[in-house]
């Protein structure tokens, strides 16, 4: 077998290894680049920005909320005293349901329905002070931003005040044509009807007319009679002319107007410390009220007989301004004048007894001027200088009904005429002690001169009482230092006396 084997030849055929072939792109030969794309920049440009409402303020060091007109649609901010929902430690009150609005602001403020004092929070419209806050009624239409600073402020401009103030902006006149209506319905049948035009009269002359009505809403009843209280009807009207003369100088004329015929909201009575002799009627809901006016007395206001607790308003004022650039700094001037006219019927007591109706007649006016200097030229140091001066003059006469009050049982008049004029100077430094570190120090200075004349009561069938005249004069340092502390980035001293 092995032999055999030995014998036997058989052949193999060797066969070629595969190999793995691996494929690789050919090689392209590059385009040629033409001139005109060889000189393009085929670099890539990103740009980015903070998406917030006030950039600017993003800098400033204070404590200041800032709402733009955006967060004022979107929070259905109708009056001033929606202003509260927004801003931390703002309370802003209508007393007796009437337009008289006390302003408070980190408990600090002022409770006076007869307006014959300064508010401890000013309000400004387009930067004019308003000592008398019921003058900006219906003015909450149309707004660019609001600014809510609390304080010490009027370091920087306007008045001095401890408790801070209120700044609404309204929209200013633009360089190209735009115009809008808003309708806005809700409950109890309130229809709020608002809208603006603005745009170009000339090259370098714009303009800005908006408007507002407000009427219905509501929502309180009798349910003795089934009559019904509360509707608003109100209308008011701004307009703005904008003229810059040149690159350097801008000037300003504003005007509005408003009419409130609205109904009051009603008090509701909660106890009664005499009930032997006085019955208040048990409501079984908050939507139910009652009034009345007694025929005697409506005689006496010249009112009708069916007159409901409303107001029966007009206000209306304007303000010129001029800014200029002088290089150094820019120059800015204002003058306003604002007048109102009010008369008011309340019914106090919630009931139809004549225990506490009140009507008010008021008309006042006041005047204003402003001037300051703010400083422009680049650098760490910036500062601003200037004064403010106003005069008003008021008459207030007030009725009330005590004829159903046991131990009373008369009709009463309270009249008094009241002149008023304030003067005051500011300045304020910033330095610029690094990028992020800054000194500042302001100082301010006001003088309130005012009287109270030809006070008298009269109780009708009684007997009339006449009141000398007083007067006062006060003098307000103030001053406000900010600078880097060891317990913070910053610490500030605030002094007012």
């Amino acid at each position: 077998m092995p032999a055999a084997l030995a014998e036997t030849s058989v052949t193999h055929t060797k066969r070629p290894k595969a190999h793995i072939v691996r494929k690789t792109p050919l090689p392209v030969a590059p385009k040629k680049r033409t001139a005109v794309q060889a000189g393009r920049d085929e670099s890539l440009q990103v740009q980015g920005r903070h998406l917030f409402a006030f950039g600017q303020a993003q800098r400033q060091p204070d404590s200041n909320t800032r709402i733009s007109a955006q967060t004022l649609l979107e929070r259905r901010v109708v009056s001033v005293t929606d202003l509260q929902n927004l801003a931390p430690n703002l309370t802003v009150q209508s007393l007796k349901g009437t337009q008289s609005i006390n302003y408070h602001l980190r408990g600090v403020g002022l409770d006076d329905y007869y307006e014959n004092n300064v508010s401890s929070v000013m309000v400004y419209l387009d930067g004019v002070a308003y000592p008398f806050s019921s003058m900006t009624d219906g003015m909450m239409f149309d707004i660019a931003n609001v600014d809510i600073a609390p304080g010490p402020v009027g370091f920087t401009h306007g008045m001095s005040d401890t408790g801070g103030e209120v700044s609404l902006q309204s929209n200013d006149p633009t360089p190209d044509w735009h115009g809008n209506i808003t309708e806005d319905i809700a409950s109890y049948a309130r229809s709020r009807t608002s809208g603006f035009i603005s745009g170009p009269l000339a090259r370098n002359l714009s303009f800005r007319v908006a408007a507002q009505t407000t009427q219905g809403g509501g929502w309180q009843y009798n349910p003795l009679n089934g009559a019904h209280l509360g509707d608003q009807n109100q209308t008011a009207l701004r307009a703005k002319l904008k003229w810059t003369p040149d690159d350097k100088t801008v000037i300003a004329l504003g005007g509005h107007w408003t009419r409130d015929l609205s109904e009051l909201v009603n008090g509701n009575p909660v106890i009664n410390l005499a009930p032997a002799w006085q019955k208040y009627p048990q409501f079984s809901g908050y939507r139910q009220t009652a009034w009345g006016i007694q025929p005697g007395f409506a005689k006496l206001i010249g009112r009708s007989e069916s007159l409901k607790p409303s107001e029966d308003n007009i206000f209306w004022g304007a303000d010129f301004r001029i800014s200029r650039e002088l290089g150094f700094a820019r120059l800015e001037a204002v003058s306003a004048f604002e007048t109102e006219r009010q008369g008011e019927y309340s019914d106090e007591d919630g009931t139809e007894l004549a225990t506490g109706d009140v009507y008010r007649n008021v008309n006042g006016n006041i005047f204003s001027q402003e001037l300051k200097l703010v400083s422009t030229l680049p650098g760490k140091l910036h500062w601003t200088v200037g004064a403010y001066y106003n005069r008003s003059r008021m008459q207030q006469q007030f009725y009330n009904n005590f004829n159903d009050y046991q131990g009373r049982g008369y009709i009463s008049e309270s009249s008094y005429d009241q002149n008023q004029q304030a003067f005051s100077q500011y300045v304020n430094v910033n330095y610029d002690i690094t990028k992020t570190i800054t000194l500042f120090g302001g100082l301010n200075h006001m003088s309130d001169d005012r009287q109270l004349l030809n006070f008298r009561t009269i109780k009708y069938g009684l007997n009339t009482l006449n009141f000398a005249p007083e007067g006062a004069l006060t003098n307000q340092l103030g001053g406000a230092a900010r600078h880097p502390g060891a317990a913070g980035p910053a610490s500030s001293d605030v002094f007012q006396g």
